[in-house]
């Protein structure tokens, strides 16, 4: 399904063609808004803005849960082996980050507070996907929260929030409605689920891994399958405030992706930078002495 593209106030797309324009138009944002937002960059800018588990082909939404519950958990029997210093079995926050680290579909939706990592992102396939529009997403966490009113007042959370642990612990059981509530907690937690198993939510990553923390890397927890796009356009006709923007869309053209992705290479923005690790400092030096 390809993904409505975003405009704001029915204007045309916003367009970029270098950095400098780019940087702008981000720049933009902040005095417009005042709040926080955080990016994603996709090669294509028809990609859907929806987590990997979603991509995967499920008859229904009881089925689709259901083969999230298989995937994690099979992840859990076979992974405990290889990992020194595992989490605890019911840590589901954790497994989920550790799932999503390693390339598992997860409900987890990457974003960056970095604008110009998001980029690098939508530009760095120029060559295999050069044909194609490129799109950076800027999202506002708080206003995604407060439409979630998952709590009486709005957070950006962090992943083992118990806020956060409500919405991730269907990824890994299916909830059952006990007969009898053993403690005013219990009663309080299954009213907490019945909200938090059809949202979307907010999140900062815990995880200490450096790649991690180098990309400054966030996360949007999909236990819906209703989709951001969605839910933009509802706050965008619901709400009564005008700087209560969910989405922006900036689009980057064909012809301007491998501009853009050079113009970040010369500020520093490289392989090696966004990915501490030797494989893509590799990459940076081949491209740079071999430009490859």
């Amino acid at each position: 399904m390809i993904e409505k593209r975003i405009t704001r106030d029915d204007e045309k797309p916003i367009k970029v063609y270098s950095l400098a324009q780019y940087i702008e138009n981000i720049i933009d944002i902040f005095p417009r808004t005042k709040l926080i937002w955080w990016y994603r960059g996709h090669g294509d800018a028809d990609w859907p803005l929806i987590p990997g588990i979603q991509r995967l082909p499920v008859e229904s939404s009881d089925k689709f849960y259901e083969h999230e519950r298989c995937i994690t958990n099979e992840f859990q029997s076979r992974a405990s082996s290889f990992l020194q210093s595992k989490p605890a079995m019911n840590d589901f926050s954790a497994w989920l980050t550790i799932m999503q680290h390693y390339g598992l579909p997860t409900r987890l939706l990457d974003w960056s507070r970095s604008p110009l990592y998001a980029l690098y992102f939508a530009t760095q396939d120029y060559k295999r996907n050069g044909n194609n529009d490129a799109c950076v997403w800027a999202l506002c966490p708080g206003t995604l929260n407060d439409f979630a009113r998952l709590e009486e007042k709005t957070y950006i959370y962090h992943m083992h929030h118990k806020t956060v642990e409500d919405v991730v612990y269907t990824a890994f059981r299916k909830y059952h409605r006990p007969n009898n509530f053993k403690s005013e907690e219990e009663k309080q937690r299954h009213e907490r689920y019945g909200h938090s198993n059809d949202t979307i939510v907010a999140c900062y990553a815990t995880e200490t891994d450096a790649r991690v923390f180098n990309q400054q890397s966030t996360f949007t927890v999909h236990s819906s399958l209703c989709r951001l796009t969605d839910v933009h356009e509802k706050i965008k006709w619901d709400s009564n405030e005008d700087n209560k923007e969910l989405l922006v869309q900036i689009i980057i053209p064909a012809n301007a992706k491998e501009r853009i992705f050079n113009e970040l290479f010369y500020c520093g923005i490289t392989h090696g930078n966004v990915f501490p690790d030797l494989e893509h400092v590799a990459l940076d030096i081949r491209r740079q002495r071999f430009d490859i």
